[in-house]
């Protein structure tokens, strides 16, 4: 058990996908004896960084984007740890889950600082097509009374009070500053991230990107400004939330979706005499949105709806005596159609 504490690494080989379910399932039954893992662990562990060196966890700091060789530099790198080494990564989640202390993100500690202020380029109208909702969405996120801004701050975001203001860039260049006087630097070949924001200002690079992508972006960084360290450690909740405002057609058309599929729903349990779908939707009326038995009851119901809506609606016209209207229209029109032709009429 000791040799496991100073050596995390060898866990997470055990942990590695290619062993079998029962090596792996005798590991996690040993899940709750790790959660010892303290600060004497964590100093006893090093894990590979940017600079190409092994140096100990607890000393080091975590970020997705910037933890590249590629992209940093300067005698800060040694302090950021290598994000695009697999067993690294399988490593940093397992003390994300087991520590109360694991390694701190880059961004909750430490605020990027621009290098030289970046150089605004022509918005074409394709990019300004792609920046418009986010404008919207800024001026709608600090507008008094509006339900966006109460929706953020449920979230523990808090808007500023002033709109963000978005500006197109060609490169982005920012430097960290440590504690310890060290400097992570940006590595002269890489343009920067993708969106950056700086005192009120959204930096986004001028390139043809994804549109998904670019949003997920800016609403991750959009989480970064508006949460700060709170909700860094765990942003997804947030993004996923913001990227449901956005009024981008996408958005808007699973909207629809969404309140036409609870539309039907609700009409066929008003309209509808099934006791198998009112026991569903009866539990599904008790149950927390947007959790996985609410999913599953949700597409219960929907298979029970598509197969008894048709046959609910054909009941529901003969009702209303259609089906005798259709019936005798369609007896006169054979009537007509038989004596034009000469035939007989019996």
């Amino acid at each position: 058990m000791r040799f496991l504490d100073r050596n995390l690494r060898i866990l997470l080989a055990v942990l590695d996908e290619d062993h079998t379910s029962t090596r792996v399932q005798r590991v996690a039954d040993l899940g709750h004896k790790f959660k010892r893992v303290g600060e004497v662990s964590l100093n006893a562990t090093r894990v590979l960084t940017c600079a190409g060196t092994y140096e100990p966890v607890a000393s080091c700091y975590w970020d997705e984007e910037f933890g590249r060789r590629d992209r940093v530099s300067g005698a800060g790198a040694v302090r950021l740890i290598d994000a695009t080494d697999r067993g690294t990564r399988r490593l940093i989640a397992w003390l994300h889950e087991q520590c109360s202390k694991p390694p701190v993100r880059l961004r909750a500690e430490v605020k990027p600082e621009p290098c030289e202020r970046p150089q605004p380029v022509e918005c074409t109208p394709e990019l300004s097509y792609l920046l418009l909702p986010w404008q919207q969405w800024f001026q709608e996120a600090v507008r008094e009374g509006s339900v966006l801004k109460g929706k953020l701050m449920e979230l523990c975001l808090t808007p500023p009070e002033r709109p963000l203001s978005l500006v197109p860039v060609k490169r982005v260049r920012v430097h960290f500053r440590l504690q310890d006087g060290r400097v992570i630097e940006q590595a002269p070949r890489w343009e920067g991230p993708l969106a950056l924001g700086v005192a009120g200002e959204l930096f986004v690079r001028a390139e043809a990107v994804e549109v998904d992508r670019l949003d997920n972006v800016i609403a991750r960084e959009v989480t970064i400004l508006f949460g700060g360290p709170s909700v860094i450690a765990d942003p997804k909740s947030c993004i996923d939330e913001i990227l449901a405002t956005l009024e981008r057609p996408s958005t808007v058309l699973q909207r629809l979706r969404r309140t036409y599929r609870q539309h039907f729903l609700h009409q066929y349990h008003d309209q509808v005499a099934d006791p198998e779908f009112v026991e569903l939707f009866e539990e599904y009326q008790r149950t927390v949105p947007g959790s996985n038995r609410a999913r599953e009851l949700e597409e219960r119901m929907h298979a029970l709806l598509a197969k008894g809506f048709v046959r609910a609606r054909r009941d529901q016209i003969r009702g209303y005596g259609y089906d005798e209207f259709w019936c005798s229209q369609s007896y006169s029109k054979t009537r007509r159609m038989h004596t034009s032709s000469g035939h007989s009429w019996v």
